[in-house]
């Protein structure tokens, strides 16, 4: 499910799935949504941010905003990461 993620796609299904996914959004924690903006970064370069845009309006304008909250931590630590704030390995922000 996280390649969903990665990729900026997303998931079609039942609710049940649907739900899923969203919990599992909101469990993740720094280092992997750390490793989750670095993989965005190198797959889309700057147009990271934009797909996390898109991503945040899709996700509220389903009424999904706890996950559409998550999203919004998960663009702040793109802009660092293309902004040289954010180290790979670690979370450690400058």
């Amino acid at each position: 499910m996280f390649w969903a993620i990665l990729t900026g796609t997303r998931l079609e299904g039942d609710p049940v799935e649907r739900m899923t996914f969203d919990m599992r959004l909101d469990l993740v924690g720094l280092d992997s949504l750390t490793q989750i903006a670095w993989a965005l970064v190198d797959t889309h370069g700057e147009d990271a941010v934009a797909i996390a845009d898109r991503t945040i309006t899709d996700l509220e304008s389903e009424g999904s905003k706890p996950v559409a909250d998550a999203w919004r931590g998960l663009r702040a630590l793109l802009e660092d990461a293309l902004n040289g704030r954010l180290g790979r390995q670690t979370p450690t922000i400058h």
